[in-house]
């Protein structure tokens, strides 16, 4: 019975990864799956099918490599890996799918905390307005944060700091594990020999994250890390989410999505034009439960963290983490107050590392006059020298729509005079 019960789950999981696009890890595990049910007879044929799957792939890539429309290293991630759609789960209830008026009431409270010189409120942003026979569109849970007086250039307007809400993670071993400043101190908490930057560190570790993990073994977690060279690693995402399911823990609420560090973040969920984001097995699936295990938490009695509350998690995490670079360290944050800012390809805001951590200070960038929207650069300053065609496609995972604002809005509509333009003169020419 268990045998049976066993191969199909295996068999299940073939189906998953194909449907995920999974082409490397199926090959892979289909060859586990034949030597593991020698008896089976239609795992022979997984591997067959995998073989050829990953040829045919193989061979549209190269092309694409051939007439430059991307690069090896490109073409070597898209083999390795999958791709799904950020969608809710249908099962999910509306609380865990909306920031409902107590989550806005608290963010409302930390920003009135926390700065002197601007506000969150609830947003219009992302609205469409109705066009060319499309339906107008409302998002009620968008946010944005605006000016409540004047702001002059280089005025800082918040300081994001460790906390439930902003983690920052990367591998240096000489690094404090609350905010990545290097090196340590002789700041220490009682429970064991772990040491900090500072005595504010080692209380928000203890308050917040360290209690769950201390004396677990993550050495696993950390070695991986340790390799990583880009803060895009997965190693540095599986750092990010073990915190985050510390927090969760330690605060012991009603759902880990509600937890603290979760309940302020929205995914890219239902957009118009929605981007697969990456997915493999070991990344998406292995880790996580591995991490689970860390933490002796009951991967089969445990609904609270089952794989669908962890892809909700890593969702989330997806459409608001950002890099960052401590030294030589590449690591990877969210920042509670910084993920309220809305984007625009020409920002008023930026920010920076003033201590040397994971700590974020947010500063105005020019003038901005009582009531003016506050924004940054989803991109950086990588998107001052691209054209708005490759601007949009680049922001296309954080809006599932073109960018619009007035940067974008501004020069699409020069493009299209210039197209049209050079349509006609080459109709003249024609004739």
């Amino acid at each position: 019975m268990l045998r049976r019960l066993e191969l199909q789950i295996w068999t299940e999981l073939m189906e998953g990864l194909m449907a995920a696009n999974c082409c490397g890890d199926y090959g892979r595990l289909s060859r586990e799956a034949m030597e593991k049910f020698l008896e089976d007879a239609v795992f022979p044929s997984e591997v067959s099918n995998a073989d050829s799957w990953h040829a045919q792939r193989e061979k549209i890539l190269q092309a694409r490599v051939d007439s430059g429309g991307m690069n090896e290293a490109q073409m070597a991630s898209t083999l390795l890996n999958g791709g799904v759609y950020p969608v809710p789960y249908p099962f999910m209830s509306q609380e865990l799918l909306v920031r409902d008026d107590e989550v806005f009431k608290g963010i409302e409270e930390d920003f009135a905390s926390n700065s002197t010189n601007c506000m969150v409120v609830r947003s219009t942003i992302r609205n469409t307005p109705g066009e060319d026979e499309v339906e107008a569109t409302t998002e009620d849970d968008c946010l944005g944060v605006f000016a409540t007086r004047d702001i002059v250039a280089g005025e800082i307007i918040l300081v994001d700091k460790m906390s439930a809400r902003s983690v920052g993670v990367d591998a240096d071993p000489s690094a404090c594990p609350t905010c990545c400043a290097s090196p340590v101190k002789n700041f220490w908490n009682t429970c064991c020999s772990v040491l900090y930057c500072s005595q504010t560190c080692a209380d928000v570790a203890l308050q917040t994250y360290h209690v769950p993990i201390c004396g677990r073994n993550v050495d696993y977690l950390y070695a991986a890390a340790k390799k990583a060279t880009a803060t895009t690693d997965f190693s540095l995402d599986a750092l990010l989410l073990m915190r985050i399911i510390a927090i969760s823990v330690m605060e012991n609420c009603n759902h880990p999505l509600n937890s603290q560090a979760m309940v302020r973040l929205t995914p890219a969920y239902g957009f118009k034009e929605p981007n697969l984001i990456i997915f493999n097995f070991q990344d998406h699936i292995q880790t996580p439960i591995a991490i689970l295990k860390t933490l002796d938490i009951n991967i089969f009695t445990n609904p609270l963290y089952d794989t669908w509350v962890l892809h909700t998690m890593k969702c989330r995490l997806q459409n608001n983490k950002h890099g960052q670079t401590l030294g030589d360290w590449p690591g990877t944050s969210i920042s509670g107050l910084y993920s309220m800012l809305n984007h625009s390809c020409s920002p008023n805001v930026d920010w920076r590392h003033d201590s040397a951590s994971s700590e974020v200070t947010m500063f105005t960038t020019r003038d901005c006059k009582k009531g003016e929207e506050l924004c940054i650069s989803y991109i950086g300053s990588v998107g001052n020298d691209m054209s708005v065609v490759d601007r949009r496609k680049k922001l296309m995972g954080w809006f599932g729509m073109p960018c619009r604002c007035k940067k974008c809005t501004e020069e699409a509509a020069v493009q299209i005079v210039s197209d049209l333009s050079a349509a006609a003169q080459t109709v003249d020419l024609a004739a």
